[in-house]
């Protein structure tokens, strides 16, 4: 009954997480070493438990389906982030999304017919410079699969839901 996903971050073995709440379009996962992840229309928001935490993230284009629904294949716009450790607080990201077609991926061996959206994201003044993936179900904007840089001090996180919730 439990919605899941597999949650991988750089070289570390995958890992199973669970959906512990949903409240305000926001999703928070848990795994069982009781590292939260708070993930909205497909974007980690927010982590606990990890070195270095995302404690918010702010943007003003929340969702995909605007990129995938209109005819314009690329989307610029900022975001801020900011951490705990060491504090950060509105880390002003660059963000340039690209609408890459479809594609076909496995999830639990069935395949999926999604879009594939990269987002690549920078900041000069720390010389950071990272591309995000997010594989999205074009008829519901469902993120089923993403590979996600949230920090500069963080490995990549790869995940990828394998029950997605009932709402």
């Amino acid at each position: 009954p439990y919605a899941s996903a597999k949650l991988k971050i750089g070289k570390g073995p995958a890992g199973l997480v669970i959906l512990e709440n949903i409240e305000n379009k926001q999703y928070t996962w848990v795994s069982a070493d009781k590292i939260f992840v708070v993930v909205k229309n497909g974007r980690i928001i927010r982590t606990l438990g990890l070195s270095n935490n995302l404690t918010s993230l702010e943007s003003p284009k929340q969702t995909f389906k605007e990129l995938i629904e209109e005819n314009n294949p690329t989307l610029d716009y900022f975001i801020y982030c900011s951490y705990d450790n060491p504090l950060l607080i509105d880390l002003k990201l660059q963000v340039h999304l690209i609408k890459k077609g479809h594609q076909s991926i496995a999830i639990l061996g069935e395949i999926k017919s999604l879009i594939l959206i990269e987002e690549e994201i920078s900041n000069d003044y720390i010389g950071w410079k990272a591309k995000n993936q997010y594989w999205v179900d074009p008829k519901d904007f469902f993120v089923w699969k993403s590979i996600q840089h949230i920090s500069p001090k963080l490995p990549e996180f790869i995940f990828e839901v394998t029950k997605k919730p009932s709402i």
